[in-house]
């Protein structure tokens, strides 16, 4: 039986163990970010909430686009992942509530910010599922790279295998 860690609002993961599933649960307006790199079964993920640090609250950088995506590289860094190695994905985004749609879109706004940090730094993406109007679950397998979604309406699939 594997290992299944939830990766919070803010909180990021990084594990080589082989049995761990990543999880991001109930993504709405925030981000996560999904990142593997085969040949070492290396596997991150972190849950953007907001596209821009509050100087205040610099105690989870991973909750801020602007202050996870160097979180992100450090981590990279520590593990020997290059970025020509790094398979990324993101799910969420989603505009959860229409009526602030325009003035508000957080999720918009989050999308973008980690879009352009993750194009700074070298880190190209190769799946999305984001935006709409439903919340998303995602989930990465460390030890197959294989990484699925659910949401109620669609229920479980598989987006995209990175262990290939």
């Amino acid at each position: 039986m594997g290992n299944n860690i939830s990766v919070g609002m803010g909180e990021i993961a990084v594990t080589t163990d082989r049995d761990t599933e990543l999880m991001c649960l109930g993504l709405g307006s925030c981000i996560a970010v999904c990142i593997y790199e085969k040949r070492l079964r290396w596997g991150l993920m972190v849950h953007v909430v907001l596209p821009s640090t509050n100087k205040r609250d610099a105690s989870m950088p991973g909750k801020y686009a602007d202050s996870a995506i160097p979180l992100i590289m450090s981590e990279m860094k520590r593990a020997g992942v290059r970025s020509d190695q790094a398979r990324v994905v993101l799910c969420g985004g989603a505009a959860i509530f229409p009526s602030l749609e325009g003035i508000m879109d957080i999720g918009q706004r989050n999308l973008a910010a980690v879009r352009e940090g993750l194009k700074t730094h070298g880190l190209r993406v190769i799946k999305e599922e984001v935006g709409g109007r439903e919340s998303r679950t995602l989930s990465l397998h460390v030890g197959t790279g294989q990484v699925r979604m659910r949401t109620v309406r669609t229920g479980e699939q598989v987006l995209v295998n990175l262990g290939d």
